[in-house]
């Protein structure tokens, strides 16, 4: 495992040709928390992952693997899903407050163009998806 690499550990669920699926648990920092039960987040989530077989073993249903992803992916996924997402809107939303001086305006092209950007992004998921690529190998 390299530094710049970002690790979990699942259990494989079905093998394919081109990869394996992974069921991981994903855990929140909070896990150890004494005010867990009273909080409201999303701890221990399953989710499944197609990974990459690193090495030549054979994968074996049920066996416990590794899943890993370089870790400047998960910077390039939060500058996707929530950085541009929000110059978007506050860019937008200012811009058009401006030209137009009317609230409902604003609010309505402010939609528009986060509705454009997320369609842009439903369009490009695949060559998207080709870039986030999770590598399975035996522990």
């Amino acid at each position: 495992m390299e530094k710049n690499e970002i690790t979990h550990e699942g259990i494989v669920k079905e093998v394919m040709a081109d990869g394996v699926l992974v069921e991981m648990t994903v855990t929140s920092a909070c896990a150890a928390c004494h005010a867990k039960s009273a909080c409201m987040a999303h701890d221990g989530q399953k989710r499944l992952v197609k990974a990459q077989m690193l090495g030549t073993d054979d994968f074996i249903v049920g066996e416990r693997v590794r899943i890993s992803m370089k870790s400047s992916l998960g910077g390039k996924a939060v500058l996707l899903a929530y950085i541009l997402p929000l110059f978007i809107l506050l860019g937008m939303l200012l811009l058009s407050i401006q030209l137009f001086e009317n609230e409902l305006v604003a609010f309505g092209i402010t939609v528009a163009a986060l509705a454009i950007y997320y369609i842009c992004l439903k369009l490009f998921s695949k060559k998207i998806a080709t870039e986030f690529v999770f590598y399975a190998e035996k522990k």
